[in-house]
């Protein structure tokens, strides 16, 4: 189970870590007057503090079922949505306000690759019915 869950650990690291980095990308909204409220300074912290919550209740979500239940197929789905979450918040916050413009683009969009490519790799362990039991 340590292992299992170092796994659910580093892919909420990365999706934390995407979304945080999509707070602080540079934007590029509409030349108007007033600008819309979704290009305003902080229009990207609310996602981001939503979607943290929401990664962290997952990660529970996710160990607590995972920890309790035997049946393959509900552990599957939990790391399915997990991985899910994960993916999506760091886009959602990106996206929230404007258009991206930025370096930090590429990074977050590596970290989203990293959680999918993670979040598959520990289904198909769980699959396999190689969940380690401590």
């Amino acid at each position: 189970m340590g292992t299992f869950v170092l796994r659910l650990l580093a892919i909420a690291a990365s999706g934390l870590a995407a979304t945080w980095l999509a707070t602080g990308a540079e934007q590029i909204c509409p030349a108007i007057y007033p600008a819309p409220e979704s290009c305003r300074a902080g229009a990207r912290i609310a996602p981001a503090t939503v979607g943290a919550f929401i990664i962290l209740a997952f990660l529970a979500l996710t160990i607590v079922l995972v920890g309790h239940k035997n049946e393959r197929a509900i552990s599957v789905v939990a790391v399915t949505l997990f991985g899910l979450s994960c993916s999506v918040v760091p886009l959602w916050t990106l996206f929230a306000s404007g258009f991206a413009a930025d370096e930090r683009v590429l990074i977050i969009a590596s970290l989203v690759l990293l959680v999918v490519t993670m979040t598959v790799a520990t289904g198909l362990a769980l699959r396999r019915g190689r969940k380690e039991r401590a």
